[in-house]
């Protein structure tokens, strides 16, 4: 095959090493954030569809004989590689992709799971893993000193001088070099003898591109004088640059708490609640009024029943939880923001390179997948996230905590394992003076909420089951209020389908595993079925657990009418791919609208 170069998709970063954790279907349990961006709305889009079809032959082969192989397959082992097409289906083609396969170390609810790497045969697939490597190596290294860094290019003009702060860059200045000298000259910084001249000397070295250049500077500031040696020299390269250190002398450590050793967490290794929230602060302007002129976001971020994790586990273990957390944020993040532990199972972290909605969600949705899979089968880990956004939400750090800490308390009433982004129309404003304490902020939207069921039930009782049947749109404010993935309306047998909302797999099963017989002996004397953990039926109930399976069900409440110890009419209320624990507020909820929706149809009103 003539291999031909082509352009690299608008909003894509490379593909390179891309990693992917695949079901036995070929769809993705987990995927790394450039997959999420790739598939867009064809998320449950089956890798088997968007490689060539004979290569996908080849796969679900090769899957199936792993799994007959069982604990014989070792995990990390490469069982398949090959040269074939990715096409999302949207449009995006990458013709030339590496793909290699291996059972994954992680399984999820204790069903293996396969790892995909993907990449694009234009690029060197070996090169940028070990140049990823040695920038991880040596962003280590740099973080451990106490100097600044500094590069500056000739054909550009511009100056970039940061620090490395916990592993991530920290930028100090980035921007024209003589707009930088004239903002120090303008400040006054340099009025002392002989500081404005050094400093024209390193202007000139940097645009002469000196071949080595080594001498002291210093500026002053609120009458202190912060002493550095200058150490810098010409890069070669396709476009030569210029690049350096700054240490400053024993006179000059008067730097911000977060910049010291002691800013960083004992346990995790990232910031502390003091350093965290100081940087937050600052970057908002609230230490020397410079404060960020795009979009950032506050993230408040608990793990979800941590108390359960130390009982069940111990606490030695719990801590290991929270170092994964912890490790894993900091992966997530990257350069777009910083991290910190606000407390025991508490983290927060503060994104400024993430412009957009969408941006922030990319990051979240393979964070979560990620932890979801962590130690599985051990238990499920997940977190509840809140987030408040700035300038949007407000220009403070105590406006903007107050705000994620109430999306917080909204995600754990609302089932944990989600984030919430604060919208003040949906989640009302927040009142500091009769706001007692934040529990009390999510009882606005739960209000909220109230209303639009009241709303349903008014258009029920009026309309009877019309108000829904044949409505879609009715279908979906149900699914969405009530905060499910998916809800169904059945007959006893599942032959008809009454209305659907939400993407499954299926619309009608073909197995006979709704056969009321069976389903009879899961309900209560009122006709209410709860399963929080679909999983837990594998063995005590195949062939229910299957029907579950089939639909890629975690968790799901029935609710019908029982007459003469069978049911009638059932209503589905769905969760796909993960476990749910339902609050006594969504039961009660689901409970009354269910009832009436089956009674409706039965009476045939």
């Amino acid at each position: 095959m003539r291999v031909q170069s082509h352009l690299q998709k608008d909003g894509f970063p490379g593909l390179y090493n891309v990693r992917v954790l695949i079901r036995e279907d070929g769809c993705a349990a987990s995927g790394s954030e450039w997959y999420y961006k790739f598939v867009r709305e064809n998320s449950r889009l089956s890798l088997f569809e968007m490689i060539a079809p004979e290569d996908a032959k080849d796969l679900q082969d090769t899957i199936r004989e792993a799994l007959a192989a069982g604990d014989a397959c070792e995990p990390g082992v490469t069982l398949l590689e090959l040269i074939t097409t990715l096409d999302n289906k949207l449009g995006d083609v990458y013709p030339y992709v590496h793909l290699r396969i291996e059972k994954a170390r992680t399984s999820e609810m204790a069903k293996p799971l396969f790892e995909v790497h993907l990449t694009d045969m234009l690029e060197s697939r070996d090169s940028i893993i070990g140049r990823q490597e040695y920038l991880e190596k040596y962003r280590f290294y740099l973080a451990l000193k106490q100097e600044i860094y500094f590069d500056y290019a000739p054909s550009t003009n511009v100056l970039s001088v940061f620090r490395y702060i916990n592993g991530v860059s920290f930028s100090i200045y980035y921007g024209d070099l003589d707009a930088f000298l004239q903002k120090y000259r303008d400040e006054g910084k340099l009025n002392e003898a002989d500081a404005l001249e050094r400093a024209e000397t390193v202007v000139r070295y940097l645009k002469s591109k000196e071949l080595s250049f080594c001498l002291n500077v210093f500026f002053t500031e609120d009458g202190h004088r912060y002493d550095f040696q200058l150490r810098g020299g010409s890069v070669r390269s396709a476009d030569p640059y210029c690049a350096g250190v700054l240490t400053p002398s024993e006179a000059s450590k008067d730097e911000p708490y977060y910049m010291t050793e002691a800013a960083l967490d004992a346990g995790t290794g990232i910031f502390n609640k003091r350093a965290i929230t100081e940087y937050v602060i600052e970057h908002l302007g609230g230490t020397d009024g410079k404060a960020e002129t795009g979009t950032c976001w506050l993230m408040i971020i608990d793990v979800d029943d941590f108390k359960n994790i130390n009982d069940n586990f111990g606490h030695a273990f719990g801590d290991e939880v929270v170092r994964y957390v912890a490790e894993t944020l900091q992966k997530a993040v990257k350069n777009r923001g910083m991290v910190g532990r606000f407390g025991g199972d508490e983290f927060m972290v503060f994104l400024n390179k993430a412009p957009t909605r969408e941006a922030l969600k990319d990051l979240l949705k393979p964070l979560a997948k990620d932890l979801l899979l962590a130690f599985d089968p051990k238990f499920t880990l997940t977190i509840s996230v809140g987030v408040s956004c700035y300038p949007k939400d407000g220009s403070d750090f105590e406006t903007l905590f107050a705000k994620a800490d109430k999306c917080v308390y909204i995600a754990k009433e609302k089932g944990k394992n989600r984030h919430i982004i604060y919208d003040e129309e949906l989640h009302g404003a927040l009142d500091k003076n009769s706001m007692e304490t934040q529990a009390v902020a999510y009882t606005i939207s739960n209000e909220r909420r109230r209303r639009k069921i009241e709303e349903i039930l008014i258009g029920l009782s009026m309309e009877g089951s019309a108000y829904l049947l044949g409505k879609p749109e009715r279908m979906d404010e149900l699914r969405a209020v009530l905060d499910v993935d998916g809800v169904s309306i059945t007959s006893a047998d599942a032959s008809i389908l009454y209305a659907v909302s939400g993407r499954y797999i299926k619309a009608t099963s073909d197995e006979d595993w709704n056969d009321p017989a069976v389903f009879a002996g899961m309900f209560d004397d009122a006709g209410f079925y709860v399963e929080n953990n679909v999983a837990a039926l594998k063995d005590i109930m195949p062939q229910v657990y299957r029907g579950f399976a089939e639909f890629e069900i975690g968790a799901s409440v029935v609710v019908t009418n029982m007459k003469d110890g069978k049911p009638g009419t059932m209503v589905h209320f769905d969760v796909f791919n993960k476990r749910r624990k339902w609050s006594e507020r969504e039961l009660e909820y689901m409970g009354f609208l269910g009832k009436l929706i089956v009674t409706l149809i039965d009476e045939g009103r």
